[in-house]
């Protein structure tokens, strides 16, 4: 950590010891549920463990502190990390211990938020509560997208900007330079038509980026951003997908629908879709690459077209959304459709400690005189009965913009208002990159067009946005604004000699003479040079280093050990910044697949345990699997797929099983993690077979792991009678320090045909 680090975590803790626990305690509506259940059945609950952690002032502290995004990032990420390890311990031994008598499952850990999901049974809640290191344990909220109209299935493609988008001056923001460019959207929503022709181009995967850093899901390993025909009906299938248009929307024709068409976008699937959830999504965007070294990953808004009902002004999310605000990341949330009641805004967008926690968004009829929206949500918030709400509206009714299949069509709700105003916020910051959440919040709301009373007041909240004045609002960056755009070197291992090409990108004033200097290595590397030169770098400009940053890292590391050293980039003036770089030693362990094909059976394995994988994400037909990701699945002396889900299955009674396999909530349960440093490989010929693979996997990722390690070994063969067939070993070795009795493994195959007489064995 850096001696800054070190300051401003110490001025965040002092902060935050003013805070006050709550004590133990089961929510009401918990306890409501709890009533409607039997002892032994289990309830999906947040469990919350004492800290005197205050979000808001470690947001506050952070920003006021560091000048940069980046050091923003880092700062709260170490903060976050360190209060999730101090205090969730006890709380997990203690629902270890339940899990170990079948009275807790599907437990997960998070630290963008210090909670920890799971699922209790009803006995056991009460006294789960009353435990000293638990301050309060809630009901799962239900997270759903808000209600809407839906106008036209399908409209043709035309050319043209959507006059929406003029009546809050996209289009001239765009005349003066502004549209987004070098910016990242995101959304959390029900998945996107990643290959539609106005979303494509800005997919930020599609621009050379790695797939895990642009797309997420916990429903499947898909690789590629999708829709979800699980989501429900016609709308809600649609809705991610025509929320993300409206943010940065334009085809090749010339059809315009998105706010900021020059910005990139990434996205998850965190809403409607069974097994998603949106603790998983907000931790995958608060730092997307996995590496601490960059910001180029993070998305600079995410929109929250989402509310959950009936819970009123319950603060489970506002610890969450300050907390991925400390880290630079701007959140817009529609109001809701359940106007035109008073108070009638969903949670989280109810909130108003100030005029811009939980930035709000009503919705317009644009083409009716600005007329309000008649089902948009109204305040006040139902907090404390007076604060003002909506923060804002936007165009809402009705809006054209993308649907799935290549489509498009027109919904109407706040939903459809919202990503007008992240597209804005995308806008601002291309104007100032270093610019803070409250900084961009607060243009927003001091620049609207008063629409309805005088004033601010509960129906049109500030006013409507006008992105023009807004940019007017903001001050444009005088200074550089240079970081890591990418440092990509191979696996690093003891004993090795690393050359490392540094690409630097600006964001700010042009700068010259830059250079950056690396110094304060930890024990265990030593830098051959320690001075890169970049020359000039021009705003929206990046610049490769001059030479390579040269690093050897002793044989005395150990695998899994991470190491860093300090960077400073300066300029030919007076500006300077300063950031970690870490590497980790070894391999990380990524997920790979195989194809057996040598003969007449085709089969595909990974390297953690799970088999199938044929097909695509669209378009795959009856027989694809569970996971489509275009490989063979299992053929036989046919080109069509028998295998919709496949896995290897260990365990030590019904309530401990290591696996891969979905769950009830159609949710892969994911167990099994790649050994670091163990790569799948393949050997084509190997030393038994024409081909052999041989890869590692522990059952360290499960919720209550037993210890194990895999080592899976696979053969098969061109010519018959062994080209019928595909030969698994397994290895399972026990590193949980202790003896483990009772191991019981299998092998499930949920096979799949669908004409049934049509098997190899003929059978009727």
């Amino acid at each position: 950590m850096s001696q800054r680090a070190i300051v401003v975590l110490g001025l965040v803790l002092g902060i935050l010891a003013a805070g006050t626990a709550r004590g133990g305690y089961v929510a009401d509506q918990l306890q409501r549920e709890i009533e409607t259940k039997g002892a032994d059945e289990f309830i999906r609950v947040v469990i919350v463990p004492v800290s005197n952690h205050n979000s808001a002032a470690m947001k506050a502290a952070i920003t006021q502190t560091y000048a940069t995004r980046a050091e923003q990032h880092r700062a709260a990420m170490i903060e976050l990390k360190g209060l999730a390890s101090r205090s969730q311990a006890p709380v997990l031994n203690l629902v270890s211990s339940l899990a170990d008598r079948g009275r807790a499952r599907n437990v997960k850990s998070f630290w963008i938020d210090n909670i920890i999901e799971a699922e209790l049974t009803a006995a056991d809640i009460a006294s789960l509560a009353d435990n000293p290191s638990i301050e309060a344990i809630e009901l799962y909220p239900t997270i759903v997208t808000l209600p809407m109209e839906g106008w036209s299935s399908s409209v043709a493609e035309t050319a043209g900007v959507q006059d929406n988008l003029k009546v809050i001056k996209a289009d001239s923001a765009w005349k003066a330079g502004y549209d987004g460019r070098g910016r990242i959207v995101c959304n959390f929503d029900t998945g996107v038509d990643g290959v539609h022709p106005a979303l494509s181009a800005n997919y930020r995967g599609n621009k050379g980026y790695p797939a895990s850093e642009c797309w997420f899901s916990s429903v499947d390993t898909s690789t590629y951003p999708h829709y979800f025909t699980t989501a429900g009906n016609a709308d809600l299938i649609a809705h991610g997908t025509h929320t993300m248009g409206i943010m940065v929307g334009h085809s090749a024709a010339g059809d315009t629908i998105g706010v900021a068409p020059g910005a990139d976008w990434i996205a998850a699937v965190a809403i409607d879709v069974p097994g998603t959830s949106l603790f998983e999504a907000f931790q995958w965007a608060a730092d997307p690459d996995g590496d601490p070294n960059t910001v180029a990953d993070l998305p600079d808004v995410i929109n929250h077209s989402w509310g959950i009902p009936n819970i009123g002004c319950n603060h489970l999310f506002w610890p969450l959304i300050d907390n991925i605000e400390a880290l630079g990341i701007v959140n817009i949330f529609a109001a809701g459709n359940e106007g035109p009641s008073a108070s009638s805004l969903r949670n989280p967008a109810d909130r108003a400690t100030d005029s811009l926690t939980n930035f709000a968004v009503g919705a317009i009829q644009f083409l009716d005189s600005l007329a309000i929206y008649r089902y948009s949500s109204r305040g006040p918030s139902d907090c404390d009965g007076v604060s003002i709400k909506p923060n804002v509206v936007a165009p809402g009714h009705p809006i054209r913009s993308s649907k799935p299949n290549g489509a498009y069509g027109y919904l109407s709700g706040t939903s459809m208002a919202a990503p007008h105003v992240a597209g804005a916020v995308a806008i601002l910051r291309q104007k100032n990159p270093e610019s803070t959440v409250d900084q961009i919040k607060t243009a927003l709301l001091t620049s609207t067009r008063d629409l309805g009373a005088a004033g601010k007041e509960n129906t049109y909240g500030w006013g409507l946005i006008d992105i023009m004045a807004a940019l007017r609002k903001l001050d444009e960056l005088t200074l550089p604004s240079l970081r890591v755009a990418a440092m990509p070197h191979p696996d690093i291992y003891p004993g090795d000699t690393i050359h490392i090409p540094v690409t630097l990108t600006n964001a700010g004033a042009s700068a010259t003479a830059v250079i950056a200097q690396f110094s304060n290595p930890d024990h265990g590397i030593s830098l051959l040079a320690d001075v890169i030169g970049f020359g000039t770098i021009m705003k929206d400009s990046s610049a490769v280093g001059n030479l390579t940053l040269d690093l050897v890292f002793d044989a005395s590391l150990e695998l899994g050990q991470t190491v860093g050293l300090d960077m400073e980039i300066t300029d030919g003036g007076t500006y300077a910044t300063s950031e970690r770089v870490e590497f980790f030693i070894g391999n990380e362990g990524l997920r790979q697949w195989f194809d057996h094909d040598a003969g007449r059976v085709k089969f595909t394995i990974s390297n953690y345990g799970a088999y199938g994988f044929y097909g695509y994400k669209s378009g795959t037909g009856m027989d694809g699997s569970f996971i489509p990701l275009g490989y063979r699945g299992f053929q036989l002396d046919r080109d069509t797929n028998d295998l919709y889900e496949g896995a290897l299955l260990i365990g030590t009674g019904p309530t401990r099983v290591s696996d891969c396999v979905k769950n009830i909530a159609i949710d892969p349960d994911d167990d099994f993690a790649v050994c670091p440093n163990a790569p799948l490989i393949a050997y084509e010929p190997g030393d038994d077979a024409d081909q052999e693979t041989v890869c590692c996997f522990t059952d360290s990722a499960a919720e209550y792991p037993i210890g194990l390690t895999v080592t899976q070994k696979t053969f098969g063969w061109a010519d018959d009678p062994n080209g019928r067939f595909i030969i698994l070993e397994y290895v399972i070795a026990n590193g949980s320090g202790a003896t483990v009795n009772g191991i019981r493994v299998g092998l499930f195959l949920d096979w799949d045909i669908r004409i049934y007489y049509q098997n190899h064995g003929g059978f009727r």
